[in-house]
This record gives C-alpha cells, sequence and structure tokens, in this order.
C-alpha cells in the first residue's frame, strides 16, 4: 500500500470515528469534497495545509498516528469525560485528567482503543 493510500486509510477511519460525512468534513477544513476523496482514495497527497487545518478543528487527533501510524488515533489526554457536578466549574483539564485516573477510565479509553487500532491494523494488512 502507498504512502498516500496508508493516510488516505486513516484519514478515513478518523472521519468515520467523527460519525460525519467526507462533505461535512471537508466544508470544516474549507477544501472539497472531490479534493478530499482523491485524499481519502490515496490518489492525492493529503498536503500540509490540510494537516494544520485538521490539527486546529480536531486537535483530539494525533497527528503521529495519521501520518506514521504509531500510537493512538486519538490524543488521549485531550479526550476527557467531565467530572461530576460536584467538582467546582472553572476545574483545569489537568484535574480533569486526574479524576478520570482515579476512576480508572482512562485505562478503560486506553484498552478500547488499542483494540481499535488493532482491527484497523489488521483491516489495513488485508486492504
Amino acid at each position: 500500500m502507498t504512502f498516500d493510500k496508508q493516510i488516505g486509510f486513516r484519514l478515513r477511519a478518523f472521519i468515520s470515528h467523527l460519525n460525519i460525512t467526507q462533505q461535512a468534513f471537508a466544508q470544516r477544513l474549507a477544501i472539497t469534497k472531490g479534493y478530499l476523496n482523491d485524499v481519502v482514495n490515496g490518489r492525492k497527497g493529503i498536503g500540509v495545509e490540510i494537516i494544520i487545518n485538521t490539527a486546529k478543528e480536531y486537535p483530539e487527533l494525533n497527528l503521529r498516528w495519521l501520518i506514521t501510524g504509531e500510537g493512538f488515533m486519538l490524543e488521549l489526554e485531550k479526550m476527557y469525560v467531565l467530572p461530576p457536578d460536584e467538582l467546582p466549574s472553572g476545574v483545569e483539564e489537568g484535574v480533569k485528567i486526574e479524576y478520570l485516573k482515579r476512576e480508572g477510565e482512562l485505562e478503560r479509553i486506553k484498552r478500547l482503543l488499542n483494540e481499535h487500532e488493532q482491527r484497523l491494523r489488521d483491516l489495513e494488512i488485508k486492504g
């Protein structure tokens, strides 16, 4: 599988994860659906501008994963479930992440993402 096809495969997986259409994704990045379709199908390279715009619009996306396939699709530290209402408003993200670590939620998320990533790798090998 070519480099462009690998990135396209991963970008398609991310769009699927977002549960949005390619049209909606393209609109959010201010690119045409046709160009996005060429990228996700490996006919065109992703381009620096799309990578930068994607990083701005979707900070939870792990760019290392998108480009190399290494690591997880999502930056776990940027994903968290809001803590219970008992915590005061204005609590910093780091505190929320610590809350999740105490409750074991972050480990559960890591395990689920690892399983998801393995399924993607299996599909990539078959494709």
